[in-house]
């Protein structure tokens, strides 16, 4: 049971890793393909719902879950501790990026104010370079938590 949560936290860290490169991959080529209007086109699609939704349950879900690998595991297997507190905090680290970096120009780029369009540009590119930063960091979380399931099999 011990080793649930942990496969439990690299399926969600995994899950959260996709939807990042899935905004970078899909959403976030339409956003910037034909500025303002693009940007325009993708508020009124994010009404109701936006990735935003999904990250804000998932995120401190998976923070939780990984407090929870920290706690159960520490004792039973001392060889992985530098594994998952590295994870924790890689994955901490991409919400906290988030947070200081990415909310800011999703309020200029999403925003209800009308935003000049170069600078909105200028938004759009800085947050489609830094999401793949992000997705890399995301990436290092999950691949130093399957290092710690496999130490645990090994």
């Amino acid at each position: 049971m011990k080793l649930f949560i942990l496969y439990l936290y690299i399926l969600i860290g995994s899950g959260i890793l996709f939807v990042n490169l899935y905004n970078s991959l899909v959403d976030a080529p339409n956003w910037g393909s034909n500025i303002p209007d693009s940007l325009e086109t993708a508020k009124n699609y994010f009404q109701q719902k936006t990735p935003a939704d999904f990250f804000k349950i998932t995120g401190p879900l998976h923070h939780l879950i990984g407090l929870a690998v920290i706690i159960f595991l520490w004792n039973p297997y001392p060889q992985i501790r530098g594994y998952i507190i590295s994870a924790f905090i890689l994955f901490v680290l991409a919400d906290v990026f988030t947070v200081m970096y990415f909310f800011p120009r999703n309020d200029i780029l999403f925003g209800q104010k009308p935003v000049d369009p170069k600078i909105a540009m200028q938004t759009w590119k800085e947050w489609s370079h830094m999401n793949w930063v992000r997705s890399l960091i995301l990436l290092s979380g999950v691949v130093i938590s399957c290092i710690s399931l496999y130490k645990i099999y090994r």
